[in-house]
């Protein structure tokens, strides 16, 4: 997300995004990125570096003395310290094996630097190398509440990944259906009313959570089998404006009456809930579930093609 360019850039950068920006992503200038009246020692304070969940240390050739001073301490302070190879389709050596190569490369700018127990991801943003295992990588050293939202929010580049945004999804649709069982505003058939509204919200905010913008989802066709036919109904409410509550309703309407007889025990595991809010969670479920195999499919997609 950050800019990139030759020279190394002299001021701290904020990158949020996320519900509300709550995920933020700070890139730190180097040593003489500080102002004047400042020297190495101000660093850690003027930064409020203790403050931030993780560092990353990314690097494409070598490792400045600088870069791994500053680790030192982090490291020093008890702080979470991913390092990462970067470009690493651009590792060649004639005479060396790739695997020999990354391994000289982890030893002398890691190991030997930060201890035996610290190790390097090799990444590179043309082939998608390396980018699951650095999700991965940052999501096991936050917090459980920072860790839900990061799943929620980041791209996904591994099927485990997508696993854990149908799990952190959940909160969205909970939320959704207390905002239906409120307002019973559409008659969806055999006496039951949801907001139908904040239903396709809650839609397009899961295909948000599984990064399905307008961009990756031209990627994808229809699916044409009839066992595809729900994957098609919420496919088309993700690309639809307008339109959506047309594709969306004959899809609600086929599941409304086991609602109104109240047999949604199974389904929602919440006492004393109402048929509004009990099947707009079952849809959410169910948008969950669709929105993770539509992300697999243009995540296969892209990772065929090289095209993050």
């Amino acid at each position: 997300m950050a800019d990139s360019g030759v020279k190394p850039r002299v001021k701290l950068s904020k990158f949020a995004w996320g519900e509300n920006d709550s995920i933020v992503f700070w890139d730190l200038p180097g040593y003489n990125g500080l102002p004047k009246e400042h020297n190495v020692e101000d660093y850690w304070d003027y930064y409020n570096v203790e403050k931030m969940d993780i560092l990353i240390c990314m690097f494409s050739n070598k490792l400045n003395e600088d870069d791994a001073h500053f680790f030192k301490l982090a490291i020093n302070h008890a702080q979470d310290v991913i390092f990462i190879r970067s470009k690493s389709d651009d590792i060649y050596d004639d005479e060396v094996s790739l695997e020999e190569l990354k391994a000289e490369i982890e030893n002398t700018y890691v190991k030997k630097l930060f201890g035996s127990n610290h190790s390097l991801l090799f990444v590179s943003s043309r082939t998608g190398e390396g980018l699951a295992k650095l999700q991965e990588a940052i999501a096991s050293k936050l917090s459980s509440g920072l860790q839900e939202k990061f799943f929620r929010n980041a791209k996904a580049y591994s099927e485990s990944f997508l696993k854990a945004k149908q799990k952190a999804s959940l909160k969205t649709v909970l939320w959704y259906s207390t905002l239906s069982a409120g307002a019973g505003l559409v008659p969806v058939g055999a006496g039951v009313f949801i907001d139908v509204p904040a239903n396709i919200k809650m839609i397009k905010e899961i295909g948000s959570h599984f990064s399905l913008s307008e961009k990756r989802l031209a990627l994808l066709e229809e699916q044409e089998t009839e066992k595809m036919q729900e994957y098609n109904v919420f496919l088309n409410v993700l690309k639809t404006g307008a339109g959506a509550k047309e594709l969306y309703l004959p899809l609600v309407k086929r599941f409304a009456p086991r609602f109104a007889a109240g047999n949604f025990g199974k389904f929602v595991p919440v006492i004393g809930a109402g048929a509004g809010f009990s099947l707009t969670f079952y849809m959410g479920k169910r948008a969950i579930d669709t929105c993770e195999m539509i992300a697999k499919d243009v995540m296969e997609k892209e990772i065929s093609t090289f095209t993050f």
